[in-house]
């Protein structure tokens, strides 16, 4: 599975963009 983290910082970028 995709690290915790990873997949944190992912979720961040894309509300960032939103």
């Amino acid at each position: 599975m995709i690290n915790e983290t990873s997949s944190s910082q992912a979720i961040s970028k894309s509300a960032d963009w939103l």
